[in-house]
C-alpha cells in the first residue's frame, strides 16, 4: 500500500513537473513570438528612416543642381547683357544687326580671343557686322568756317508777281523820225503810210 502511494506520488510529481515544463515552453515561444514581432517593426522603422535619409539626400542634390542651373544662366544673362550694350555702344541699334555681331563673336575661340570693344574697332571686323555701324561724320578742319547753309530755290513766277505786287509799266516811246512826222500834221498825212501798217500799228522802225 506503501508503494502504491509511492508510486502515485512520484506519477504527480512528474505530471506537474512535464506540465510546468509545457508551460514554460509555451511561455518562452510566446516571448520569442514578441520579440520577433517587435524585431520586424524595428526594421520597418528602420527602413522609413533609410528611405526618408535616402528622400533627402535625393532632394539636395536636386537642390544644389537647381541652384547651379539658375547661377549659370544668370552669368549668362549678365554676359550677354554686357555684350549688347558693348555691340550697341558702336551704333548697332537693329536687332537683326545685334544678333549677327553677337553670333560671330561667340564663334571666335581660344585665348586670344580679344574683347569685344577691340573687335567692333578693329579692321578685321566683318562685313557682316560693319554694315550695321553707321558712318562716322567727316571731321572739320581748325579755323574752318561753317558750311553755308543750302539754298533754297526761287519762287515760281506767280509766287514772285504776287509778293512783289503791282509793278510799273513801262511807257513806249514811238522812234524819232515817226515823233518828228506826227508833230508836223500835213508831212504825216502825206507819209502815214510810211510808218503806219494797213493794221493801223506803226511800223518797227528798219
Amino acid at each position: 500500500m506503501e508503494e502504491e502511494d509511492t508510486e502515485a506520488n512520484q506519477d504527480g510529481r512528474l505530471d506537474r513537473r512535464l506540465k510546468k515544463l509545457a508551460k514554460e515552453r509555451r511561455d518562452g515561444l510566446a516571448r520569442i513570438k514578441e520579440l520577433e514581432n517587435q524585431l520586424a517593426d524595428q526594421d520597418a522603422k528602420a527602413q522609413s528612416v533609410d528611405k526618408l535619409a535616402t528622400t533627402l539626400t535625393e532632394m539636395e542634390a536636386r537642390m544644389a543642381q537647381q541652384e547651379s542651373d539658375w547661377s549659370t544662366r544668370l552669368t549668362q544673362q549678365q554676359a550677354d547683357h554686357e555684350l549688347d550694350r558693348a555691340i550697341m555702344s558702336r551704333g548697332i541699334v537693329e536687332s537683326e544687326g545685334i544678333q549677327v555681331a553677337r553670333m560671330l563673336y561667340s564663334q571666335i575661340e581660344g585665348d586670344d580671343k580679344p574683347p569685344v570693344e577691340e573687335w567692333l574697332a578693329s579692321d578685321a571686323l566683318p562685313r557682316a557686322v560693319s554694315v550695321y555701324i553707321p558712318a562716322a561724320p567727316s571731321p572739320t578742319a581748325p579755323g574752318a568756317p561753317p558750311p553755308a547753309p543750302p539754298t533754297q530755290p526761287p519762287p515760281p513766277t506767280s509766287e514772285v508777281t504776287a509778293n512783289r505786287g503791282a509793278q510799273p509799266t513801262t511807257t513806249y516811246q514811238a522812234p524819232a523820225d515817226v515823233r518828228s512826222a506826227a508833230a508836223n500834221p500835213e508831212y504825216w498825212r502825206a507819209n502815214r503810210a510810211k510808218f503806219v501798217t494797213e493794221d493801223g500799228y506803226l511800223k518797227k522802225p528798219g
